[in-house]
């Protein structure tokens, strides 16, 4: 299995180069890398000749492209009864960059929010086919160029077990390319415990992202509130969080996941020693 630097691969991208980022993956022990991008931040993402670049870099370090995410909200802000051009725009040129770097798994989001409070009257209910007509624009160019598009539980409408396996058994029907990132914190959020989705979705995972979270019923620094505010949610290292992971790795086992594991650890990103002792700590629970 490939242990992938997810958190902080751009940022040191950013800092110093593809040649740099590949370098610092290495030191902290990883074999692979993850990609995000936000989805309407065309200014951020690499051109097609840029993509060519990475690969190479990729290519001479013996480093493998796990997965790209995108952050993507596929409704327009201002014009709630229309597709997000600019996120749809966004998404479809980052395939075309996925499929440069030779990954073929690519996960992106569906609403990350529009930076405002959410309407009333805008609810999953009245959306949802609309929602589905945009990923479904995705997930025809993915078929295309041989990708797999992954969901994970996300957000205030596509998470928990009710609405997010919806959601997957809706696009499973039009479409055989899409599976399913394994990210076991974020149904949290809902103040919903993941293993339910897993147990029924296992069979489907193509990806895994590391990650957890305290809960508490009470504001502390650093804490942010549940959508249902419910509940308050702090990152803390996927060693120390609430979720039973072993009880994860075991239904991944029992399916025989082969894939790749990307840290989303917001709290080690810039402690290589830590890291290490995460992957070896990942490496107990998922071989």
């Amino acid at each position: 299995m490939i242990y992938s630097m997810f958190t902080g691969f751009n940022a040191e991208i950013d800092r110093g180069g593809i040649r740099q980022a590949i370098k610092k993956a290495k030191e902290y022990g990883f074999e692979g890398v993850e990609f995000f991008y936000g989805a309407r931040r065309h200014e951020e993402h690499p051109s097609l000749d840029e993509a060519r670049e990475y690969k190479r870099a990729l290519d001479d370090s013996g480093m493998k492209v796990t997965c790209v995410s995108v952050g993507a909200t596929l409704i327009h802000p201002d014009k709630p009864d229309e597709l997000n051009e600019a996120d749809i725009n966004g998404l479809l040129h980052l395939l075309e960059v996925t499929s440069i770097l030779g990954a073929r798994l690519f996960h992106h989001t569906l609403f990350m929010g529009f930076g405002y409070e959410i309407p009333e009257d805008f609810t999953l209910d009245t959306k949802r086919e609309l929602f589905l007509r945009g990923a479904r624009i995705i997930a025809d160019r993915a078929r295309e160029l041989g990708i797999t598009i992954l969901y994970e539980p996300q957000g205030p409408f596509f998470n928990g077990y009710r609405e997010f396996t919806r959601l997957f058994y809706d696009m499973k029907k039009t479409h055989e390319n899409v599976g399913i990132c394994c990210d076991p914190a974020n149904s949290y959020w809902v103040d919903e415990p993941p293993y339910a989705i897993f147990e029924e979705l296992a069979p489907h995972v193509k990806h895994v992202h590391l990650k957890d979270y305290s809960i508490s019923d009470a504001p502390s620094e650093g804490a942010s509130c549940s959508f249902t505010g419910k509940s308050y949610i702090t990152q803390v290292p996927f060693d120390r969080g609430v979720t039973d992971l072993s009880r994860i790795a075991n239904l991944l086992k029992t399916h025989s996941y082969s894939g790749a594991a990307s840290f989303e650890d917001h709290v080690n990103v810039q402690d290589p020693e830590k890291t290490k002792a995460l992957i070896s700590y990942a490496k107990s629970l998922l071989e």
